[in-house]
């Protein structure tokens, strides 16, 4: 997800990448999701977010862009 939607050349944009964790015998019951989230736009790579500590089976990784150029761009994650 994107915050603002639809922003202007220039405006701070806040991306959110959600991860659900599924459980094995090393994370237990609940599968809580843990490592790192990297952010691409198309092919450049972003920067990563480290997930941190989670007691439940979601997480999320957020990075605030501050420097995209007009036009249409290819956000994506990977975990």
């Amino acid at each position: 997800a994107a915050l603002p939607p639809n922003p202007f050349s220039g405006d701070n944009v806040n991306i959110t990448a959600n991860v659900m964790g599924v459980p094995t015998a090393d994370s237990g019951p609940l599968g809580a999701p843990s490592g790192t989230v990297t952010f691409f736009d198309g092919a450049e790579e972003l920067g990563s977010v480290d997930l941190g500590i989670s007691f439940s089976s979601a997480a999320s990784a957020n990075w605030n862009l501050t420097n995209l150029d007009a036009g249409n761009h290819q956000i994506s994650a990977a975990y």
